[in-house]
């Protein structure tokens, strides 16, 4: 199954569209990459599924000594109808919070221009609420500089 399309824009920008989401599920999803990390950035990118039957927690990353970790894209989905909250922590401090529910509200966010970010040293998580007989979907991306 073709997962995602890419093209090139005029400009040069790399596109790719997504065309279904981890789940399988039709992803309306648009991801767009300007070129390469600058000078001192690291591109990081934290995908997967996880069962939120009763909530969950995902360990994304511990943000490098001396850097600071900032968020660009944000999409998450779930296979269900249950609505479900979702929140990104750094060192237990919600840095974003929102809900999501999977038939017609994920939460699709990219190319955040003054994204959510986290200090050097601390941990960032993601906190899923619980929805019954539910799986999410997840992509948090970002750099650290």
């Amino acid at each position: 199954m073709t997962t995602s399309e890419s093209f090139t824009s005029p400009a040069g920008q790399v596109i790719r569209v997504a065309l279904f989401d981890a789940l399988g599920n039709a992803s309306p999803t648009l991801r767009v990459n300007a070129g390469a990390a600058g000078i001192g950035q690291t591109l990081k990118s934290y995908v997967g599924t996880v069962s939120i039957a009763t909530g969950a927690t995902v360990p994304l990353e511990t943000v490098s000594t001396g850097k600071s970790f900032i968020i660009t894209d944000i999409y998450i989905s779930g296979n269900t109808a249950t609505q479900f909250s979702v929140t990104i922590n750094a060192a237990g401090t919600p840095i974003f919070q929102g809900f999501a529910k999977g038939d017609t509200g994920p939460i699709g966010l990219t190319g955040i221009e003054t994204g959510p970010s986290a200090p050097s040293g601390t941990a960032v998580s993601l906190v899923l609420g619980a929805a019954a007989t539910t799986t999410a979907a997840f992509m948090v991306s970002g750099y650290e500089q």
